[in-house]
């Protein structure tokens, strides 16, 4: 009797690991892409910082114009400049994410004596 029962499940059993598989694998791929989705948008918020941060340390040292500059030189658009005492304040707009940065001035005096 036990016989017949282990031979029932199993062939009650036989072809489920080939839904099984084709799950796992569909599983698996949604995760990869998923990764690499996150992945290429931390990549994409990281050069929009670091163009940020370009943009302003030359806005720090040569104004709005070299602000300017550099942004075109990232493909950035340069939303919003400005100086506070020593202070220069940069917005930028890269592949759709907007970046903030900020930099100070120092000012050097020449001697003439």
């Amino acid at each position: 009797m036990s016989d017949n029962r282990t031979i029932s499940y199993r062939q009650s059993q036989r072809g489920a690991a080939i839904p099984m598989l084709a799950f796992s694998l569909a599983l698996f791929m949604v995760l990869g892409l998923l990764i690499v989705g996150i992945g290429a948008e931390a990549s994409k918020r990281t050069r929009a910082q670091s163009a940020a941060d370009a943009v302003a340390l030359a806005g720090a040292a040569g104004g709005k114009g070299e602000a300017g500059r550099m942004a075109q030189k990232y493909g950035a658009n340069l939303l919003t400049f400005s100086i506070d005492g020593s202070t220069v304040s940069v917005v930028l707009l890269l592949d759709g994410i907007r970046s903030y940065a900020h930099a100070e001035r120092h000012l050097v005096a020449t001697g003439g004596g």
